[in-house]
């Protein structure tokens, strides 16, 4: 566990750099210099990109994640299996070209009447999905090269920088919105160019000859088990993005561009979950592949613990702080509509944490196809009650939709891996790191308001953070909690100390 804690570390310390460039850009150059339309717009071109991602890749980061241990071998190159992943990640790309380009029609009929905007930029999609397929297969290969910090350099600061440049040059009148909107789009590029030139100066980018000798034996395996991992991803893309969608298709850009800051907002939550499965996945798939199940527990744990901690502490610090952020947004009194979309997506965010990595134990298991079953369950489930709530309820109707989906495949999923494996995420720190939550949300309710200017809400934000870093870093190393943190900790004081007398 002690790589994955430093690993992390390091991701999440970028990738919180990253939540500084992007709530900037976000929260306040874009909704002051484009519409709610204009937001929407790019939101929704991003999140049918990636739909069409989860389609389309038909595994190859899977692949990469439980196969590349089968060919690591550095002298040799790892015997061309990059090149076999690339060649694979192409091959369906040029399917879903084909595909693509042949449902125009379809994509047009759905989309004219309330989003007309999707409809003119329809082949820039092409685009995006091809940047987003590349990316996913180079951040699989160094991720497992155990190398996820500087791919979250490129992906969370270096995108956000980039897409800011853009959003200036258009708020400024340099370019227009025909320009902006390329260039928005290819600013995605620059992740997978990054990621190239990073494998390259590290000595990595084994475009080697593959080595067929290897890969025949297990290539039908390869891909039975890549398109049962492509259903999977599909169903768990429907879920994450079909809300997007629904609410371009019933309600229209500018309804989906509310919609997206609120998910926006929740989703800060889901950082620390991104950098600690990024490294455990690997690790975890591993131990499954070699029976060792009591690592495989170990890791569920101790994952569910951090993630259930780091989600805590990041619910109490954004539920407390909304309505000033609110306050101080361009457009915050629109943006505000989506005040129960974030509290709905954080609770269903925390949730979902806290359950560690069942879906991953059961992907990387036997039963992977059962895994695959349950989110097209899932999937099948976001789209029916999307369509039931969003006419009803607007955009709290999608966010509601997605706690029941969501809520219900946590359930199964942890109780299926329970029932096959006998792991469960939950130990005895569980209830102390949710006690922990309540205590410090408790707390930070109690402090005073300043006011409701700019200024003073700042002081309130500033106020409430440092108060609740305080009470829930102290109660953590205090209660020990975690031995892992614990562990740093004490060494980072060693270090000190043996500084000092330096």
């Amino acid at each position: 566990m002690g790589i994955v804690i430093r690993q992390s570390l390091k991701a999440s310390a970028v990738t919180y750099a990253g939540v500084a460039v992007g709530t900037i850009n976000q929260l306040f150059v874009a909704t002051h210099f484009l519409s709610e339309s204009q937001l929407g717009l790019t939101r929704s071109l991003l999140t049918f990109s990636l739909l069409f991602y989860a389609i389309f890749t038909f595994g190859g980061p899977s692949i990469a994640d439980r196969y590349f241990s089968r060919f690591r071998n550095d002298e040799e190159k790892h015997h061309g299996f990059l090149t076999f992943l690339l060649g694979y990640a192409a091959v369906y790309f040029l399917l879903f070209v084909v595909v693509y380009l042949g449902g125009h029609r379809w994509f047009i009929h759905f989309f004219q009447e309330k989003s007309p905007e999707l409809v003119r930029y329809y082949q820039l999609l092409i685009w995006l999905t091809g940047f987003n397929l590349l990316q996913g297969i180079l951040e699989a290969y160094c991720r497992n090269l155990q190398r996820i910090a500087v791919p979250a350099l490129f992906r969370e600061v270096g995108l956000k920088l980039a897409n800011m440049v853009v959003i200036l040059l258009y708020g400024f009148k340099v370019i227009d919105f025909e320009v902006f909107i390329r260039l928005y789009v290819w600013s995605y590029g620059l992740i997978s160019l990054g990621l190239l030139v990073y494998l390259r100066l590290m000595g990595k980018l084994y475009l080697h000859r593959i080595s067929w000798d290897l890969v025949r034996p297990v290539l039908n395996e390869m891909m039975r088990f890549g398109s049962i991992a492509a259903l999977g991803a599909i169903g768990t893309t429907i879920c994450n993005y079909i809300d997007q969608a629904m609410i371009s298709h019933y309600l229209g850009q500018d309804y989906a561009g509310v919609f997206a800051i609120a998910v926006l907002i929740a989703s800060l939550i889901e950082i620390p979950k991104k950098a600690l499965t990024q490294i455990a996945i690997p690790l975890v798939a591993q131990s499954i592949r070699q029976q060792d199940y009591v690592t495989t527990e170990n890791m569920h744990q101790k994952v569910a613990l951090h993630q259930l901690l780091a989600g805590m502490f990041l619910f109490v610090g954004i539920w407390t702080n909304l309505d000033d952020l609110f306050g101080i947004m361009p457009k915050g009194a629109v943006f505000a509509q989506g005040t129960n979309v974030v509290f709905l997506f954080l609770m269903t965010r925390l949730l979902d944490m806290a359950g560690g990595m069942s879906g991953e134990i059961m992907g990387y298991s036997q039963y992977y196809r059962v895994s695959t079953a349950f989110v097209l369950v899932l999937g099948v489930l976001t789209i029916l009650t999307n369509q039931w709530l969003v006419p009803k309820y607007g955009i709290d109707g999608s966010a509601m939709a997605t706690t029941i989906t969501i809520l219900f495949y946590s359930a199964l999923r942890a109780g299926f891996v329970y029932w096959k494996f006998k792991i469960l995420p939950f130990t005895q720190q569980t209830l102390g790191a949710i006690g922990i939550g309540l205590v410090a949300y408790l707390i930070t309710l109690a402090i005073p308001d300043f006011g409701t200017t700019v200024g003073t809400r700042i002081v309130n934000m500033v106020l409430r953070g440092i108060v609740t870093t305080v009470v829930f870093a102290s109660m953590v190393v205090g209660l020990r909690i975690s031995p892992e943190i614990n562990g740093l900790i004490d060494s980072l004081v060693k270090q000190g100390k043996g500084l000092m007398k330096k």
